[in-house]
């Protein structure tokens, strides 16, 4: 398909996530269809208008070892819109039947307001503990990175605690509880200022979509929409200042200078070349590596088992196993390929149709799940999958995004089975209570049952 023909199907995919929008409140084929247009379409465009050029690599193994032609750019495009629009129709059809399943509302709004009034000390000082972890993996990280990745990582936790602050801070009164809420606000300011991080970009996104997603929650459709295009336009720029903080220092700077600087290099999609590593991967499979069919999944399970238990464990990743990182002063060069060309790798055309499938679907369950609550966890849960979907969709490492993802929101999964063993707890504690009254009650009715017979006699 031409480009043409690729950019009126891209707005009927526009029409079409407007229309869920609009009829489902529900935002995230919006989403996806937005990173498409971002990291595919436009960038597709501005090589095409000459604005930039695709990427080029100095891998070991030579900076042309990759073929960056036009014509691989539109065949990866197509590649990417199919994908797209599969993973849009597959997720909509999944969420329209599960929400056709009526489910019993595990929790109510007072029972969170309660729960975490009592564990307001155990969130602060979780919070303590996690910012003297960053600190000093931020410090010491050349000395602590043979402890683990997954160390150094930690810090991520950082996004996660915010969002639990902010739920914590909207849970309690002013007039009851002032000190605590101006104390929370004070924390949650600090740890904002300090997530902000250019080379931990997604750390900023963690909180930033999760609890917007939370502040969101009573506004209507169009209030929604607004807030959306406004939060959006600013995580864009506060992302693309991030990437120009990486080459240049910012202090040197003015603030013109900066947006100047952070505009045109969103405008470049910069940082959006996903569709390069779509080409990239059209080079590797099948030509250099077999299709993976499922292994790149798999290794989710792979990654966390140390080398030193498993000395023959697999490398991860094209680059690694193709060598192009080899010899290179332990830098890693690595182009995201997007969601898509991750399936792509699995298993070609068929690899995106199925795994498009499969995502279509769980992401539809999940936020089923999200619905269950009634409180504030419903707009948390529902949070944390918008806020996740951004860096899955990008690709590229699979099994460090579920990393990134599962440590940047630890302490939000550790609060929600916490608060299901309360609430667990506390239906069961009303359900004897009920059943207790119902007995008395029961008791009493036939003791008047008896009363009114000895006095028949």
């Amino acid at each position: 398909m031409g480009i043409t023909g690729i950019t009126i199907v891209t707005y009927l995919l526009v029409l079409f996530a407007l229309y869920v929008f609009l009829k489902y409140n529900d935002e995230w084929i919006a989403l996806i269809v937005f990173f498409f247009i971002s990291s595919g379409l436009n960038r597709y465009n501005v090589v095409m208008d000459k604005k930039a050029s695709w990427v080029r690599v100095a891998y070991s193994r030579g900076v042309d070892f990759f073929k960056m032609t036009d014509e691989l750019g539109l065949e990866a495009l197509n590649l990417f819109l199919f994908g797209t629009t599969m993973l849009s129709i597959s997720y909509f059809y999944f969420s329209v039947q599960l929400k056709n399943v009526k489910v019993k509302k595990k929790d109510t709004p007072q029972q969170l307001n309660a729960y975490l009034n009592i564990h307001q000390p155990t969130i602060i000082f979780g919070f303590i503990g996690i910012f003297v972890v960053n600190t000093v993996t931020k410090a010491f990280g050349s000395l602590l990175s043979g402890a683990g990745s997954y160390l150094m990582l930690f810090g991520m936790a950082l996004g996660g605690m915010i969002v639990l602050i902010y739920i914590t801070i909207q849970s309690l009164s002013l007039r009851q509880n002032f000190f605590s809420k101006i104390l929370l606000t004070v924390i949650m300011l600090f740890a904002i200022v300090n997530s902000y991080d250019p080379y931990l970009r997604f750390q900023f996104l963690s909180w930033a979509i999760a609890a917007g997603i939370v502040f969101l929650k009573n506004k209507s459709i169009t209030q929604k929409l607004m807030y959306y295009v406004v939060g959006g336009s600013a995580i864009i720029i506060v992302f693309a200042i991030a990437g120009v903080s990486r080459s240049q220092n910012l202090s040197k700077l003015s603030v013109s200078e900066i947006m100047d600087k952070a505009l045109a290099r969103s405008s470049n999609a910069e940082d959006s070349n996903m569709l390069d590593g779509f080409m990239m991967t059209l080079q590797v499979y099948p030509q250099h590596l077999n299709y993976q069919y499922g292994m790149q999944h798999l290794e989710i399970l792979m990654r966390p088992i140390p080398r030193a238990l498993w000395p023959d464990k697999p490398p991860g990743g094209y680059a690694n196993k193709l060598g192009l990182n080899d010899n290179m002063q332990g830098n890693y060069v690595g182009i995201s390929e997007s969601l898509y060309g991750t399936f792509y790798g699995e298993g070609a055309i068929i690899g995106i149709i199925l795994f498009c499938i499969l995502y279509g679907y769980l992401f539809a369950k999940a936020f089923q799940y999200a619905d269950r609550y009634s409180s504030d966890i419903k707009y948390l849960l529902k949070g944390v999958i918008l806020a996740s979907t951004i860096p899955l969709m990008r690709g590229g490492d699979l099994p460090g995004i579920i990393a990134f993802v599962g440590m940047s929101y630890w302490p939000i999964f550790l609060l929600l089975r916490g608060y299901t063993n309360y609430i667990n707890a506390e239906n069961l504690r009303k359900k004897r209570i009920n059943s207790r009254l119902a007995h008395q009650a029961k008791l009493m009715q036939q003791n008047q049952n008896l009363t009114k017979t000895d006095a028949t006699i």
